[in-house]
């Protein structure tokens, strides 16, 4: 109960020192005993609108990193069209398993070529890394 005391007191006198040099509020005296505090609205309410869109465009730009295509090339050495995934190792050993993507079952000519494919082929698969950590495939060709 103490520690959180403390990170509460904290969070005030930060929060003060910020928003006294940021102009949320002003204070003056008036007369011997007295203060005066003037609360800057304005200024909050344009302070929270910028660190609301900065927050949103992080957010983006997290999202576009991880949603960005890339790219790997090596042998298939596993291939399930059934099950929707194929597996391709590159030539430093790294296997990646993949995901058939959506993009790729709206698109006939996309599976024909993963239908062709066999194990032992060296290919380029073009992916998507999503939010949960998995490999979604866009497109795959072959490589000669």
């Amino acid at each position: 109960m103490f520690k959180l005391l403390k990170f509460v007191i904290l969070l005030v006198v930060v929060l003060g020192v910020v928003g006294y040099f940021r102009g949320w509020f002003e204070v003056s005296k008036s007369g011997d005993d007295s203060y005066n505090v003037k609360i800057n609205r304005e200024t909050i309410d344009q302070d929270t609108k910028k660190a609301k869109e900065t927050a949103k465009d992080a957010v983006g730009k997290l999202k576009d990193g991880l949603a960005k295509d890339s790219e790997v090339v090596g042998q298939l050495t596993s291939l399930n069209v059934l099950g929707g995934t194929f597996t391709v190792t590159t030539a430093q050993g790294e296997a990646s398993t993949f995901s058939i993507g959506k993009d790729m079952k709206d698109n006939t000519d996309a599976l024909t070529v993963l239908g062709a494919l066999e194990p032992g082929q060296d290919v380029k698969v073009c992916f998507k890394k999503l939010e949960d950590g998995k490999l979604e495939a866009t497109s795959v060709e072959l490589v000669h």
